[in-house]
């Protein structure tokens, strides 16, 4: 399995997610006390099986990556059975996404702005300018949270993803009045954690780069106040795919 990860990391992907897919797997078979060098169908299914609680999306994309492994064990051992590509259940059953109304990210974008100042006073203007960025941009959590202060052009109104889906570069643009609210948010910024160019442009009270499952933290900090529904930092994409023009001025 080792060996399988680091072929695919030789290959320039970032396989850090289905590493982690992997890693269950492996745990199933610690579990499952299975110490043969090949995998059999019952072993395959009893995997599928004990994956039958994970949302379908997700269940899909699990045996996705262990169809893989799998395709690589049977260069080595033919015995080893290859799943086909249709496994997780009926895949007519989609999970409708979330979509804020306009009043609810008034509520979400005012919430953030009145979380307290600690541990460091630039977490409320911070937070409410990652929301709005999402909202009004439509780039995903992990994009925004890769950004370094350098990746935003005021002048040109837009900012760059250097690695997003697939590992490709793009720029994406942004509107006047989010150029006004990132260059308010770069100027506190620079004032309470100066910095370079090339430094994480959201940060955490250590001046480090923010995490994902802080900012998600945060989110949910921010729906509960606002009475929202309990939903994931993502929605606000779906949000901003869903509409046209995402015309809040935050």
């Amino acid at each position: 399995m080792e060996k399988f990860v680091a072929l695919r990391q030789i290959e320039g992907k970032d396989y850090r997610s289905q590493t982690r897919n992997l890693r269950r797997f492996d745990c199933f078979l610690v579990r499952k006390k299975w110490k043969g060098r090949w995998l059999p169908r019952n072993v395959i299914d009893d995997y599928s099986l004990s994956q039958a609680h994970v949302a379908p999306s997700a269940r899909r994309t699990e045996m996705s990556v262990v169809r893989q492994f799998c395709l690589y064990l049977s260069l080595f051992e033919p015995r080893c059975y290859v799943p086909d590509g249709v496994w997780a259940g009926d895949p007519s059953i989609l999970r409708i996404p979330f979509v804020f109304t306009k009043s609810q990210i008034c509520n979400l974008l005012a919430g953030a702005r009145e979380l307290p100042p600690w541990p460091y006073s630039l977490r409320p203007h911070m937070y409410q300018t990652l929301f709005g960025l999402l909202y009004t941009t439509g780039i995903r959590i992990g994009e925004a949270l890769a950004l370094n202060v350098d990746d935003i052009d005021l002048q040109s109104q837009r900012l760059l993803i250097r690695k997003g889906k697939f590992g490709k570069a793009r720029w994406v643009p942004f509107s006047a009045s989010t150029a006004c609210r990132l260059e308010d948010y770069l100027k506190r910024r620079q004032r309470d954690a100066p910095s370079s160019a090339d430094a994480p442009l959201f940060i955490s009270w250590k001046s480090e780069r923010l995490a994902h499952r802080t900012a998600d933290n945060n989110f949910w900090l921010v729906m509960r106040a606002a009475a929202s529904p309990n939903k994931a930092v993502p929605v606000l994409r779906f949000t901003a795919c869903a509409t046209p023009l995402p015309a809040i001025a935050f």
